[in-house]
């Protein structure tokens, strides 16, 4: 999260994991969302930022727990690790968008759809992947 750029039009940041089905399925090779969205503001990612860089503080010493409390992004915190984790464990890769507008929890299940015959949207998941890792 602490690499993200921020851009006040952007308001809404979306997290999502998307895998391929394997060959035992009627659709091999086609990609799903697995798991998302986790859905953000800007406050948040900025909240975020400031927990992970407060948390590296050589000159006031502050636990990863200490700081996640202190910005109020515990729930926040939970649910990125349980996505990263099972994104890991899945074979899954992450991916992330901004938005000017909120999209409703069903609009990316028919985006990652789509984006297996649709080169703009195969596209736009190509682009968004985030970095191997997980978020921190």
């Amino acid at each position: 999260m602490h690499d993200l750029k921020i851009d006040e039009k952007l308001y809404y940041h979306y997290f999502i994991s998307v895998g391929v089905r394997t060959m035992m399925s009627k659709t091999p090779g086609r990609i799903f969302l697995k798991h998302g969205p986790l859905t953000f503001t800007n406050d948040d990612v900025k909240n975020l930022q400031n927990a992970a860089l407060m948390s590296k503080d050589k000159l006031f010493p502050t636990t990863n727990r200490e700081a996640v409390e202190m910005y109020g992004v515990s729930e926040i915190t939970h649910a990125i690790w349980a996505m990263t984790l099972a994104a890991t464990t899945n074979q899954c890769t992450i991916h992330h968008f901004s938005s000017e507008d909120e999209f409703p929890d069903d609009f990316w299940e028919g985006f990652v759809d789509r984006a297996n015959t649709c080169d703009f949207e195969r596209s736009k998941l190509d682009g968004s992947r985030v970095r191997a890792g997980g978020f921190f």
